[in-house]
């Protein structure tokens, strides 16, 4: 027969947060990681919705975006590894709102300019770690009130239900930049940060479903 509280033990000391875990096969932050694996197996899952090539941009850079968080919350903590996660969050913000756009002619010479400059932004430059995050924030609002800008002058296709889908989204990652510059860096905070970054990109994967 199984311990139970035995069994509990263990599962419980499996997801308990760890800065030197000691040992490879032990994840620092074991929930954060499980977050991040599911949410790139669901992008992964749902790569036959996408027929245009913005839409399967976002899912790739989605899926680069969670196994590269994974990958930085199961191994320690270093400098490098960081600052290509942050790249990797950079392009996600890029990728988003251009998915969106109905010029997608424009798409690809936008989104590889953009990921080059968050390469430098992120990667080349040491920027302070407050002036990083503003940066997410200023490349997102810019690139939602170009968005926005497009709809007014072109029009727009979109349902309400679609743009419903994408600001909720927004919001989402609006939420989730607060807790992530937050003071509090505590396990749940980043927990919680982590699910509502997957919640805001559950949204735009299906208004994005709905437009292809």
């Amino acid at each position: 027969m199984v311990d139970t509280s035995t069994l509990f033990v263990l599962t419980r000391d499996a997801f308990t947060n760890r800065e030197t875990p000691g040992h490879f096969a032990r994840p620092r932050h074991p929930r954060v990681v499980a977050i991040d694996v599911v949410a790139a197996a669901y992008l992964l899952a749902l790569w036959p919705t996408a027929l245009r090539s913005p839409h399967q941009a976002f899912l790739i850079v989605g899926v680069i975006l969670f196994l590269g968080s994974a990958l930085h919350h199961w191994l320690p903590h270093t400098e490098m590894i960081h600052r290509f996660d942050q790249w990797n969050i950079w392009n996600y913000v890029a990728v988003q709102p251009l998915a969106f756009s109905g010029m997608s002619e424009l798409f690809w010479p936008w989104f590889l300019t953009l990921v080059m400059l968050g390469f430098v932004v992120k990667v080349v430059i040491d920027l302070p770690a407050r002036a990083s995050n503003y940066s997410f924030l200023a490349l997102g609002v810019t690139l939602f009130l170009g968005l926005l800008f497009e709809a007014a002058v072109y029009g727009s296709d979109f349902s309400a239900t679609i743009w419903s889908l994408f600001i909720a989204g927004n919001i989402c990652y609006v939420i989730q930049l607060m807790l992530y510059m937050s003071l509090d860096r505590s396990t749940l905070c980043r927990d919680f940060q982590h699910a509502v970054l997957v919640l805001g990109c559950a949204l735009h994967t299906t208004a994005l479903s709905a437009l292809s």
